[in-house]
């Protein structure tokens, strides 16, 4: 559980441009990382944690301090409600964390609007959404999308494209996260598979498309062999197919090689 909470906030952190943070928390998850893997533990092994937990609130700490501050600067009227972030708002963060994955992997990625919009989303759902959709384009930024040398020489544009779309019905409404990459490598999957020890030779080969996908949806699993400071916990899409679960949703997953993963997210009204 403190894995996977430190995890959900380094991804917000790193699209609100909290780059400090984002770093101690990554630095922490290594930490983490190594006592998982250790047996048995001893107090010693603990220790390192207890100056990375006091970086990390001190930066907390500065954090709210400055939101404080900015929010006595802010003169709302008598009884006026919280107001949720603006689609346009909303999208200029994508935008600029869009940018930061850029600049860091070398890769072109933009986000498009696909029909987004917010008011379609229930106020109680809004916030564990709107986490979710920032945790899929990330992972469609990092996994999806080619980087430009690849691109060109399978003659795409040097941009990779990340839309984001709502269509609402009328018990239901779905939000997608579409990137035009490379799609899901299969067989990645499968030598993670192998490699992580959930099934062996024989039983890989028996196993359909759709369970392969839902692989990369379970605790752990992970086809990148070394973690960043973006991916390879196998952390993110865990969470992300636990909290629609809890809010009643379904998530689902298509995708073709060399074309695109899209990935669906349905809520009941």
């Amino acid at each position: 559980y403190i894995f996977r909470t430190i995890h959900k906030i380094k991804g917000d952190a790193a699209v609100i441009q909290f780059d400090k943070l984002a770093k101690q928390l990554h630095d922490f998850e290594n930490t983490l990382t190594s006592l998982r893997q250790k047996t048995p533990l001893e107090k010693v092994d603990f220790f390192p944690c207890v100056p990375a937990i006091n970086d990390i609130v001190t930066t907390l700490k500065k954090i709210k301090r400055t939101a404080s501050r900015a929010a006595l600067n802010r003169t709302p009227g008598a009884g006026e409600p919280p107001k949720s972030t603006s689609d346009k708002e909303f999208f200029s963060r994508l935008r600029a964390y869009a940018a930061s994955i850029s600049q860091e992997t070398g890769k072109k990625v933009r986000i498009i609007d696909g029909g987004f919009c917010q008011a379609d989303i229930p106020r109680s759902m809004q916030k564990n959404i709107l986490s979710m959709m920032i945790q899929l384009i990330q992972n469609a930024a990092i996994h999806g999308i080619e980087n430009i040398s690849q691109r060109q020489s399978i003659a795409k544009e040097p941009y990779g494209s990340i839309r984001v779309g709502l269509e609402k019905q009328v018990s239901c409404f779905t939000i997608t996260v579409r990137d035009d990459g490379a799609g899901i490598d299969l067989d990645k999957i499968r030598a993670a598979a192998l490699r992580l020890g959930k099934y062996n030779k024989a039983q890989i080969t028996q196993c359909s498309n759709k369970e392969l996908l839902n692989l990369i949806l379970e605790p752990g699993f992970s086809t990148s062999v070394k973690a960043n400071a973006h991916a390879g916990r196998g952390v993110g899409l865990d969470i992300i197919n636990s909290t629609v679960r809890r809010l009643g949703g379904k998530l689902s997953t298509r995708t073709r090689r060399g074309a695109y993963t899209e990935f669906a997210m349905t809520f009941p009204c």
